[in-house]
């Protein structure tokens, strides 16, 4: 089995959006609907966090609402978390694609990253894996139940659901952010054991992030979230990929 970078998040403030929404005294639904509000609470954030750069969407469910999954956008207390699941069968995933009537947040974040841009803050932006988009889509037994049944049906699912993060990837980037984080904390080795999270790393992560960077160019480099990282994972160096949690440092350039 391969060794990982890291088997649990290390960061302790991974996720202050409850407590910087009630610094807005706003729910996440207004917030949500106002490009200027997602604005103001990523810089919140920012500042808690005492870093140097905003980072977006704040949730790992932004790509499932995209495909038509059913969202709840959180409250006071937590943030937004999957819904009902909207695949009975995990081989239904192969039929979504995005759905112009799901797309107001995502739109509103590309939105939020121009303003940013504008007040000259430097802004990293977070694609979610396929496990954790999955999950959000499909109940999470059915999923890793169809890997160990069908593992061609579920690559090609992986495969289905890889194009639509590089899409959004690529519509990020050409949105002005100055980096891109992938992250998929469902697949973790903490979580899901060492077997399945070595063949992610090894048979999808890899591939899937160098996709990325091609696509993307040499001017956006990508955060691969080092739980998804193996230790002797051979990432190409000709690429601007690096194995570092953005939430555990203070600026891009550390």
């Amino acid at each position: 089995m391969a060794e990982f970078i890291l088997s649990v998040c290390k960061n302790e403030k991974s996720d202050m959006v409850a407590e910087s929404q009630a610094i807005m005294g706003l729910q996440p639904a207004e917030i949500y609907k106002d490009p200027e509000l997602i604005a103001r609470l990523a810089i919140i954030i920012k500042e808690q966090r005492g870093q140097q750069f905003c980072m977006l969407p704040f949730c790992h469910t932004l790509e499932a609402e995209v495909l038509g999954g059913n969202i709840n956008l959180g409250d006071e207390t937590a943030g937004a978390r999957a819904g009902a699941p909207i695949c009975e069968e995990l081989s239904e995933v192969l039929n979504l694609a995005p759905v112009p009537e799901k797309m107001e947040r995502h739109d509103n974040m590309l939105k939020a990253v121009k303003i940013l841009k504008d007040q000259g803050e430097q802004v990293m932006f977070c694609i979610t894996g396929p496990i954790g988009t999955l999950t959000c889509l499909a109940d999470s037994r059915k999923i890793f139940k169809e890997q160990r049944r069908n593992p061609e049906g579920f690559d090609a699912v992986l495969k289905h659901i890889s194009k639509v993060l590089i899409d959004l990837a690529k519509e990020a980037a050409d949105a002005g952010v100055d980096a891109i984080e992938f992250a998929d904390p469902p697949a973790a080795v903490s979580i899901v054991g060492p077997k399945f999270a070595t063949e992610m790393a090894e048979k999808f992560t890899l591939g899937f992030v160098e996709e990325m960077a091609k696509t993307l160019g040499s001017d956006t480099p990508i955060y691969l979230c080092p739980l998804a990282a193996t230790k002797d994972m051979k990432l190409d160096d000709r690429l601007r990929i690096v194995a570092k949690c953005p939430k555990s440092i203070k600026s891009m350039s550390a």
